[in-house]
Parts: C-alpha cells; sequence; structure tokens
C-alpha cells in the first residue's frame, strides 16, 4: 500500500476499515470494498454521495445524547422524528441543533 493511501485512510479512519484477510478496504457507511488502490478510493471519497452519507453517519453515531426526545423516524429511514413537536427532521446535527433552539421545541419543552 503507497503513503497517499495510508495517509488518506489515516485521515477518514473513522469512515474505512482495511480487512485484514482479504487486503480490500471496506466503507464503514454503506459496506461498498475497495481494492487497495489511491485513485478508486480518492474518486470515492471526491464523489457526490459521500458528503450526504458521511454527514447521516456521523448524526446516527452522535444521536444518543439526543434519544429520549429525538429517534430515528420508523416511516422515514433517512429521517428523525421529534416526540416532542411531532417533526421530521433530517439526518444532520445542523437539522437537530437548529430545531432545538426553535420556538416550537422551546415552548413544549418547558411544559414537560
Amino acid at each position: 500500500m503507497d503513503r497517499k493511501l495510508k495517509a488518506l485512510l489515516k485521515e477518514y479512519s473513522t469512515y474505512f476499515t482495511l480487512e485484514k484477510e482479504s487486503g480490500k478496504i471496506k466503507c464503514k457507511i454503506n459496506g461498498h470494498c475497495f481494492m487497495p488502490r489511491y485513485d478508486l478510493v480518492a474518486a470515492f471519497i471526491c464523489g457526490n454521495k459521500f458528503p450526504l452519507m458521511k454527514k447521516r453517519f456521523d448524526a446516527e453515531n452522535s444521536l444518543d445524547k439526543f434519544e429520549p426526545l429525538i429517534s430515528q423516524s420508523k416511516n422515514f429511514p433517512l429521517m428523525l422524528y421529534c416526540t416532542l413537536t411531532g417533526q421530521l427532521l433530517d439526518k444532520s446535527l445542523e437539522a437537530v441543533t437548529k430545531h432545538m433552539q426553535g420556538k416550537k421545541y422551546i415552548n413544549n419543552k418547558g411544559g414537560h
């Protein structure tokens, strides 16, 4: 494995793992496997879908602190559901923090 690929994997270590037995690189977000080549992994990271998948993956992993009031939507797997206001939210930290600063959320939370 070349140095550029090792540096790239080190930078994105939360999203990729190196499989020992096959030597392939596996994406933790969607399970996609790559041959250990820098150009393939770099093209995937620079693609259009990776930033969105990365944002959702980060939101899923940090959702525990919002868990009682904001949870995974049962009907829409790419959305979050606020049990306090009954609203659907985008699965991102920015959307959750913006929702928690809104008037409807603050007024409803004051009553509980």
